[in-house]
């Protein structure tokens, strides 16, 4: 028999959790420009990921929009969103 164990997740739906996802995201956005401005200027050939960078893009506009007092999505869609954007910033 198998137990049961809960995963706990840093999902926190209060104004520091966005904040806290919101620098993430930042943090993750300027690793990206940064790769491709070396890219550019030096000739590197290390990969950039334009889709993960627009995907990032998105949906900072949308928890920037929830923290300036849009009410456009409920709380179970920002938690979906929450992880999402942790899956793909890790």
């Amino acid at each position: 028999m198998y137990l049961i164990n809960p995963l706990l997740t840093n999902n926190n739906l209060n104004n520091d959790g966005y904040n806290k996802l919101l620098a993430d995201i930042d943090r993750t956005i300027a690793k990206l420009a940064s790769t491709q401005y070396l890219n550019q200027v030096f000739g590197f050939q290390d990969k950039v990921d334009f889709t993960l960078y627009d995907r990032l893009c998105d949906y900072r506009e949308i928890i920037i929009d929830k923290l300036m007092g849009c009410n456009c999505l409920e709380d179970e869609y920002l938690l979906y969103i929450m992880s999402k954007v942790q899956k793909l910033i890790c």
